[in-house]
C-alpha cells in the first residue's frame, strides 16, 4: 500500500512538472487524469476542416474551453469530437484551458494550396455604341466559357483581369486600356458567361478602329482573346488644357531672430497643365535638414491621372500610365545597390513604358548627398521587364569622377554593365541577384585601371511569425571604382537575419553581419539576439545581447552590449524603461576600454484634448575595470550617471476645436567630466490659432541658456518668432 502511494506521488509530481513547462500536447492535473487533445489531420488545405478530438475530460462543467488558435472557443464537457474550418493559411496552435490555465495543446498547420489557371474561350464579342464621338463611351460585351481548374473546396476561383486593346485599321496596337477585375463563381462550372468592360474612347481618336478583349491572370498569362470587334470614331471638339495640382506638407517653420531652431517642416507641390494625351508639370520637395530644394520639370504622355505631391523623400509621380516620359530634375533612377547604395540621379532623364516593358536613360550627378565631399557624372541606360513573379533587367552604368564637384577626386571612369533577376519561388521564399562587369580607366597619373566583377545574392524566407533573411555581396577593388559613399567595391560581406514565434505571445531575433575590405585588411563582425515578450496586458518586455568586432591595421576592438526594455499602456498613458551596458575592449593598446552605461525613463499621458509627456535619460562612460568585468545593472537605473537630461512637454487647446492652442516644452542637461561640467536648458511656449485644417500661425518664445563650470561662464538666447504649423 505504501508503495502504490508513493507511485501515485511521484506520478503527480510529473504531472506537475509537464503542466510548469507547457511544451507538451499532454499535461495531467492532480485532480483528474490527463486531457489529450489530437487534431486530424495536421496538415490541411485552406478551407478543409480539421478535427479535433477531446479525451479524459473530467466532470467540470463550464470550466474547459477549447481555443482553436484563430480566435475562436468553445466550451467543451466530456470527451467529445469537434470539426473547425479555419479563415486564414498559416501555423496555429489550438489548445484546451482549465479555470483559465492550458492543460492540453497541439498544432495545426494550414496551406493555401495553387490553383490550375483556367483556359477559355471568346463565343461571341460586340459594342454597344458604334460610331461613337471621340472622348465619348461604349461597352465591350463578351460571351465567354471557362474550363476550370482545381481550385480546392470553398476556395474563391482565382482573380482575372480584362484589357481592351485599341488596333488601327491593319490591327497594329496603339494602346491598351487599364485592367478591369473580373470574379468569376465556381459554381457555374463551364457554362457560357456574360461579362460589360466599359471603354472611354480616346480623345484625338478619329477614323476607322478595332477592339479586341482579353481576359489576363494576375501574373499576365491569357486566358483568352476575343476577335476583333470594328469601332468607329467620329472625332470630338478640341479639348482644353486642365491646370492641377497638389500640395502636401507637415512641420513647423519659425520666422524671426536667428538663433538656434528646430524647423521641421516638409512642404512638396506638384503642378500639372494637363492635355488629353500628355502632361507638362513641376513637382519637387524641400528638406528641412539641408534647406535644399529638389524640382523635377517633366513631359509626359498617356491618359493624365490624379496629380500626387511627392512625399518628403520624393517619390515617382509621373510615370503612373504607359507611355514616354522626359525632364529635368531628379531623374527617379538610382544607382543599383552594389554601385552605390542607391543614390538618385539628378539631370535629364527619359523613359517609355509598354506593356510589362520599360526603357530608361538619365544623364547628369549622383551622389551629391553631401555637397562638396564628392560628385560623379553617371549615364545611365537601363531596361527592364516583370510581371508579379518575375523582373528582369539589364542596366550600363558611365559614371566619371567630376572634378568641379568633387572635395578630392583621381579622375576615373568606370563602364559597368549589370544583371538582376528578382523571382518568387514560392508563396513564402524570394531570391534576388545582380552580377556586373566594371571597366575602369585612370584618367590621372596613378589612379588604378582594369576590369573587374561584383555579385550579391539575397534570399527571403517569411512564413506565419517565421522571416529569414541572407545576403552575400563579393566586389573586387576596381568594381565601380566611382560609384558612390555606398559602392561595394573592394569588399565581401554576408548577412543573415531570423525571426522566430515563440509561443503566442514571444518572439526570438537573431543576426548576424561579416564585412570585409580586402585592400585595407578590415573587418567588421556584428552579432545580436533578443528576444521580445509581448503580453495582452499592453506590457512588452525585450532583451537583447549583442557583440560587434573590429579588426583592422589601427584598431583592433571588441564591443559586448546588453540591454533591457519595458514599456505598459493603459487608458491613455505609456510608461517605458529602459538601460544598456556596453564593454569596450581595445585589444591592441588598451587605450579605448570602457564602460558606456545608458538610461532612460519616459511617460506620457493623453486626457482628452491635454497632452503631457516627460523623459529623464542618462548617459555614462567610464573606464572598464582592471579585472575586464562589466557591472550589472543599476537599482535604481540613473544612480552615478554623468550625463544626464530631462524633457516636458504639455499642450493644452484653449477653446473649442480649430481655435486656440497653448503648448510648451522644457528640455534641461546636465553633463560632467574630469575636465569640468556643463548645463543647457531649453525652454519655449507657443501660441498659435488655426485658421484650417492643416494651417496654425501664431507666436513662439524660445530662450536657450548654457552654463560651464570651470572656468564659469554662461550665456544665453532668448527669442519671440512667427510660428507656423502645417499637418499633412
Amino acid at each position: 500500500m505504501v508503495r502504490r502511494d508513493r507511485l501515485v506521488g511521484v506520478s503527480l509530481a510529473f504531472a506537475l512538472l509537464l503542466f510548469a513547462f507547457r511544451g507538451v500536447a499532454v499535461v495531467a492535473s492532480p485532480q483528474f487524469g490527463p486531457i489529450t487533445l489530437v487534431a486530424t489531420p495536421t496538415s490541411v488545405d485552406l478551407g478543409q476542416p480539421v478535427l479535433f478530438t477531446v479525451a479524459n475530460v473530467p466532470a467540470i462543467n463550464g470550466s474547459l474551453v477549447l481555443n482553436f488558435g484563430d480566435g475562436t472557443a468553445m466550451p467543451i464537457s466530456g470527451a467529445t469530437t469537434l470539426s473547425h474550418v479555419y479563415p486564414n493559411a498559416g501555423f496555429l496552435t489550438a489548445y484546451i484551458t482549465v479555470l483559465g490555465s492550458i492543460v492540453a495543446e497541439t498544432s495545426v498547420r494550414v496551406v493555401q494550396p495553387l490553383p490550375q489557371v483556367p483556359i477559355g474561350s471568346a463565343y461571341a464579342a460586340s459594342v454597344t455604341v458604334s460610331p461613337v464621338i471621340a472622348g465619348g463611351e461604349t461597352t465591350v460585351i463578351l460571351n465567354y466559357g471557362l474550363a476550370m481548374g482545381q481550385t480546392g473546396v470553398g476556395l474563391p476561383f482565382p482573380r482575372l483581369e480584362a484589357v481592351i486593346d485599341l488596333l488601327d485599321a491593319r490591327g497594329k496596337l496603339l494602346r491598351r486600356s487599364d485592367a478591369v477585375p473580373v470574379f468569376v463563381s465556381t459554381f457555374a462550372g463551364a457554362a457560357s458567361r456574360v461579362l460589360q468592360v466599359p471603354y472611354d474612347v480616346p480623345l484625338d481618336a478619329s477614323g476607322r478602329y478595332a477592339l479586341t478583349i482579353s481576359l489576363l491572370t494576375l501574373n499576365g498569362g491569357r486566358v483568352l482573346r476575343s476577335q476583333p470587334i470594328p469601332l468607329r470614331v467620329l472625332p470630338g471638339p478640341d479639348p482644353h488644357a486642365a491646370l492641377k495640382s497638389s500640395v502636401r506638407g507637415s512641420g513647423a517653420l519659425d520666422i524671426g531672430p536667428a538663433t538656434p531652431s528646430r524647423e521641421s517642416l516638409n512642404a512638396a507641390i506638384t503642378t500639372e497643365l494637363q492635355f488629353p494625351t500628355s502632361a507638362l508639370g513641376i513637382t519637387g520637395t524641400t528638406d528641412p535638414v539641408s534647406g535644399r530644394s529638389d524640382a523635377t520639370f517633366y513631359l509626359r504622355s498617356g491618359k493624365p491621372g490624379k496629380v500626387r505631391a511627392p512625399d518628403a523623400q520624393g517619390g515617382d509621380t509621373t510615370s503612373a500610365s504607359p507611355g514616354w516620359l522626359i525632364g529635368d530634375g531628379r531623374t527617379m533612377v538610382a544607382l543599383p545597390q552594389l554601385l552605390g547604395s542607391g543614390e538618385v540621379v539628378r539631370g535629364l532623364f527619359g523613359a517609355y513604358r509598354t506593356g510589362r516593358m520599360r526603357v530608361d536613360l538619365a544623364s547628369g550627378s549622383s551622389a551629391l548627398a553631401f555637397d562638396g565631399l564628392q560628385g560623379q557624372r553617371s549615364n545611365i541606360f537601363g531596361i527592364s521587364y516583370g510581371d508579379a513573379q518575375t523582373k528582369a533587367a539589364a542596366r550600363v552604368i558611365d559614371v566619371r569622377d567630376d572634378p568641379s564637384t568633387g572635395f578630392f577626386s583621381v579622375e576615373q571612369r568606370a563602364v559597368t554593365t549589370l544583371a538582376s533577376l528578382e523571382h518568387h519561388l514560392s508563396r513564402d521564399l524570394d531570391v534576388s541577384a545582380d552580377v556586373g562587369v566594371s571597366t575602369v580607366d585612370g584618367l590621372a597619373v596613378g589612379a588604378p585601371a582594369g576590369s573587374d566583377t561584383g555579385d550579391d545574392l539575397l534570399l527571403n524566407f517569411a512564413h506565419a511569425r517565421t522571416a529569414i533573411s541572407a545576403t552575400y555581396t563579393n566586389a573586387g577593388p576596381l568594381f565601380g571604382a566611382v560609384g558612390g559613399a555606398g559602392a561595394a567595391g573592394d569588399q565581401t560581406a554576408t548577412a543573415l537575419n531570423a525571426q522566430f514565434g515563440l509561443g503566442a505571445h514571444g518572439t526570438l531575433l537573431a543576426g548576424a553581419t561579416q564585412t570585409s575590405t580586402r585592400s585595407v585588411f578590415s573587418r567588421v563582425a556584428n552579432a545580436d539576439l533578443g528576444y521580445v515578450l509581448s503580453l495582452p496586458s499592453s506590457l512588452t518586455i525585450a532583451l537583447t545581447g549583442s557583440r560587434a568586432s573590429n579588426r583592422s591595421l589601427g584598431a583592433s576592438t571588441d564591443a559586448d552590449t546588453g540591454s533591457l526594455a519595458i514599456s505598459r499602456s493603459w487608458n491613455g498613458a505609456s510608461l517605458g524603461l529602459s538601460e544598456s551596458l556596453t564593454a569596450m575592449r581595445d585589444l591592441l593598446g588598451g587605450s579605448l576600454n570602457a564602460v558606456i552605461r545608458t538610461t532612460s525613463v519616459q511617460w506620457s499621458e493623453v486626457r482628452g484634448a491635454r497632452q503631457f509627456a516627460i523623459g529623464v535619460n542618462a548617459m555614462n562612460n567610464a573606464p572598464l575595470p582592471a579585472s575586464g568585468s562589466v557591472p550589472r545593472f543599476g537599482i535604481p537605473m540613473l544612480t552615478g550617471l554623468s550625463n544626464t537630461g530631462a524633457t516636458i512637454t504639455y499642450g493644452l487647446p484653449l477653446g473649442p476645436p480649430s481655435t486656440f492652442e497653448l503648448q510648451s516644452f522644457y528640455a534641461a542637461s546636465n553633463s560632467s567630466s574630469a575636465f569640468g561640467h556643463a548645463i543647457d536648458r531649453d525652454f519655449a511656449l507657443t501660441l498659435s490659432r488655426h485658421v484650417g485644417p492643416h494651417f496654425a500661425l501664431g507666436l513662439r518664445y524660445e530662450y536657450l541658456s548654457h552654463t560651464t563650470g570651470i572656468p564659469i561662464t554662461s550665456s544665453a538666447s532668448p527669442a519671440l518668432r512667427v510660428h507656423l504649423e502645417v499637418t499633412q
